[in-house]
């Protein structure tokens, strides 16, 4: 019998150590799907941005495109625009006051079913026209304030 053993090295991992390694291993790939949701909803907001963008930029087109009456895109948010057929102007010769409530009723009708929540006005202000484009961006956070997009024009 010897009394002097030297003792043998260990190898291999402990139990501790590979649970502390799943462990970090957890946490890191939790903050990587949070990151990943996080990434996923601002690209939404994004893109209800340039949606927001786009649907006021064709409106000022079409008021452009209408110059003899651009008081008559003048419209408030809530308000609904009647007395308009949805082919009245596509299909037949309309005044300058029909194409105005033909092009608002059509902007309208794109805001809402573009956007969620979407509606928008036109005010004037002096010489130039400010378009508001708004819609629900909260993702369902409660007491949030609709998200709005203004773009500024002049004639």
């Amino acid at each position: 019998m010897q009394l002097n053993e030297t003792p043998v090295a260990q190898r291999g991992s402990s139990l501790i150590e590979v649970m502390v390694a799943l462990t970090i291993l957890a946490i890191g790939m939790l903050g990587m799907i949070q990151l990943q949701i996080k990434a996923s909803q601002e690209n939404q907001l994004a893109y209800y941005y340039s949606q927001a963008m786009y649907l006021a930029d064709d409106l000022v087109e079409r008021m452009r495109a209408n110059p003899s009456n651009p008081n008559g895109y003048l419209v408030a948010i809530g308000d609904v625009v009647n007395g308009v057929s949805a082919d009245q102007c596509e299909t037949a010769n309309c005044t300058s006051t029909q194409l105005a409530r033909w092009d608002l009723k059509k902007w309208k009708d794109n805001l809402a079913e573009m956007l969620p929540q979407g509606d928008g006005s036109v005010v004037r202000v002096g010489d130039r026209y400010i378009v508001n484009t708004q819609f629900d961006g909260s993702r369902g956070e409660v007491g949030a304030q609709p998200t709005s997009f203004l773009l500024e024009v002049s004639f």
